[in-house]
């Protein structure tokens, strides 16, 4: 039987049972194979449980929300020094964007830099990078081309060399994994390609073939963002929007203004949230949040599906997992084992990379 929740948002086209899964996967492998909107971009990169070196490393960590510093020297990271990223509080032009991490970057020594840059960005065979785009509503005029360690060194004395890679290639090389999911801010699945015998990012999060519900559309129509990406239905960046959206709808009235870290706290038994509804309806609440983690969870676990397609049967893949949401939205990361889990022929084990990403910065620049 089901309940009066799960009716609402079956009727609101809120979950994937709405939707014919092997049309999806259909289309995603297409996607991939045309590198449509899943870019599937080459990293240059090996997976390795290799020591780290001796030599000092200036490890940069460029999220979706925060911008972390840190050098790697005798065997340990500073402290990191910490700030928004650049372009999250307002608009900026690539000039400003560069003109700031090259301020940044002169107050280190190293000459060696592993740079995780969490933004689509095309790897070059140096290990530079040049921006596809930015995403997570990040904003940064005029990037689209840029080739990341080249317009810093025009700006700095003593020119570095720079090692470019996307979180989620970060938190495999920390892990020494064979894939690897950021589901934070925002969402990307990378793996190691057999064939090629490197990891492939493959910016799943960009994919615009899954299927939007009521909510997602009217949250899109909200933001004024009107692409139908993955990550929208996946990551912090939107979650937060849409079950507001849902609830306001489901409970006949206007919801407090709230973010995801509210979710979060009534889940708990704590917040804002918890306060405005009655028993009952934290109840209620809790199970639209729940739906719609599981329904994130199902279509992480579609992609990953089809990226591992080339898998013997039987296998088992080591899959670093990274990320503020899944780790901090209870409930969230219990529902991704799940529906890992019942991928078919393989064995996924997940392993906590959160840490890890300057440990995977370092290591890009052994290989």
């Amino acid at each position: 039987m089901m309940s009066k929740v799960y009716d609402f948002l079956k009727e609101n086209e809120m979950l994937p049972e709405c939707f014919d899964d092997k049309a999806i996967e259909k289309d995603f492998l297409r996607d991939i194979k045309e590198k449509d909107t899943v870019s599937m971009i080459q990293t240059f990169q090996r997976s390795t449980d290799s020591e780290l070196p001796d030599e000092s490393i200036l490890a940069i960590d460029a999220g979706g929300t925060n911008l972390r510093f840190s050098e790697y020297r005798g065997g340990a990271f500073s402290e990191p020094v910490v700030m928004p990223m650049f372009g999250i509080k307002e608009e900026i032009t690539a000039d400003k964007f560069f003109d700031l991490m090259a301020y940044e970057i002169s107050k280190y020594d190293a000459k060696d830099i592993g740079f995780c840059f969490s933004y689509p960005c095309e790897i070059l065979d140096n290990k530079d990078g040049r921006i596809i785009l930015f995403a997570k509503e990040v904003k940064i005029k005029n990037a689209k081309g840029k080739i990341i360690g080249e317009e810093i060194n025009k700006r700095i004395a003593e020119k570095r060399n720079f090692s470019i890679l996307n979180d989620t290639v970060a938190a495999q090389l920390g892990t020494s994994a064979d894939a690897g999911i950021i589901l934070g801010t925002g969402f990307n699945i990378c793996f190691t390609d057999r064939k090629q015998k490197m990891i492939i990012n493959s910016e799943c999060g960009q994919y615009e073939g899954l299927p939007f519900g009521r909510f997602d559309k009217m949250l899109c129509k909200e933001m004024k963002s009107s692409k139908h990406v993955a990550e929208k239905l996946i990551s912090g960046a939107y979650l937060g929007g849409v079950i507001e959206l849902a609830a306001d709808e489901y409970f006949g009235r206007r919801m407090p203004d709230f973010e995801l870290r509210d979710v979060s706290e009534l889940l708990i038994g704590e917040g804002i949230l918890y306060d405005f509804l009655n028993s009952t309806e934290r109840n209620e609440f809790r199970e639209i949040v729940s739906l719609i983690q599981k329904r994130a969870a199902h279509y992480v676990a579609l992609m990953l599906k089809c990226l591992l397609k080339g898998q013997p049967k039987g296998s088992v893949v080591k899959v670093a997992l990274e990320g503020s949401t899944v780790y901090k939205m209870p409930g969230y990361h219990e529902a991704l084992s799940a529906a890992l889990s019942k991928i078919p022929g393989i064995e996924c084990q997940l392993i906590d990379a959160r840490g890890t990403l300057f440990t995977g910065c370092v290591r890009s620049l052994l290989g």
